[in-house]
């Protein structure tokens, strides 16, 4: 199989494709959360904290649909702290009322993440969460969804039945062969994003790009890899240190109360025993 030299599903391939091609970008929308996008604003994807203190966020693609706020994250890495970071950012997109405003003109507000490992343990490959009671299942609002997408779960080209199936495909899409798979559908926005695929493979200085960028990943990932290693050794070290003092002072205990027992039974008082002691 001839591997595409630019994966649609690296971030800034991902953004090359969908931000610079609005009418892909409401298509795969449109799939994604089952209803028709109309009118589409792209709004900056840089999220400026209030305070030096606070930490700063680039969001992948963001935008403005119908009156709905919207951010597409990719995500090619498995992290332990994907769902905490989901929200975080779904609180950060969540928009500030005006002086004076109701508050249910509070614009909705959708994080859709597209991730490139098995995140949860369940076969559907889409994973939606609201805010909800926990025991009547009674939804609080509407007010705000979190999407997962999981590539390594969506069925084969040739099995797809959905749309958002063919898109995910395609963003999934490692080879040449299976960009030639989806260019038999009659799907128009598809075939015009394959051809948007093609194209930036064949653009030298992108693919260089993508190539600087693949192996800002590698590392990224490996320093993760890293860092979790080096905590669970301090963990289990400190654990082990532990372990070892909670063991020498059981033993001290023991060795304490069988030394009692001896002086009993040599015939000294507890009051004597208790002055030899300390």
């Amino acid at each position: 199989m001839s591997e595409l030299k630019v994966k649609p599903k690296v971030d800034i391939a991902f953004k090359k494709i969908f931000a610079d091609n609005e009418e892909l970008l409401k298509a795969l929308i449109s799939s994604a959360l089952d209803f028709k996008a109309k009118k589409i604003i792209l709004k900056p994807t840089e999220i400026t904290p209030s305070s030096a203190k606070e930490k700063f966020c680039r969001l992948d693609v963001r935008a403005n649909v119908d009156g709905k706020e919207i951010d597409i994250e990719i995500q090619l890495f498995g992290r332990d702290d994907f769902r905490a970071r989901a929200e975080y950012y779904s609180c950060l997109m969540f928009a500030r009322l005006p002086r004076g405003e109701e508050y249910e003109k509070i614009p909705k507000t959708i994080l859709i993440n597209i991730i490139d490992w098995n995140a949860f343990g369940c076969s559907e490959y889409h994973s939606k969460f609201i805010t909800m009671e926990e025991k009547r299942h009674e939804m609080l609002t509407d007010k705000k969804e979190i999407h997962f997408f999981e590539l390594k779960k969506i069925p084969p080209i040739e099995n797809a039945t959905k749309e958002i199936e063919y898109w995910l495909n395609l963003i999934g899409a490692d080879t040449e062969e299976e960009l030639k798979e989806l260019g038999r559908t009659a799907n128009k926005n598809i075939l015009k994003a394959v051809g948007e695929v093609k194209r930036i493979n064949e653009d030298s200085r992108f693919v260089w790009e993508v190539e600087a960028r693949e192996i800002q990943l590698r590392e990224e990932k490996s320093a993760l890899y890293s860092a979790e290693k080096k905590g669970r050794e301090e963990g289990e070290k400190k654990g082990m240190e532990k372990g070892m003092e909670k063991g020498m002072e059981k033993g001290r205990e023991e060795g304490i109360q069988e030394t009692i027992e001896r002086f009993r039974r040599g015939g000294m008082s507890d009051e004597e025993i208790n002055k030899f002691l300390h």
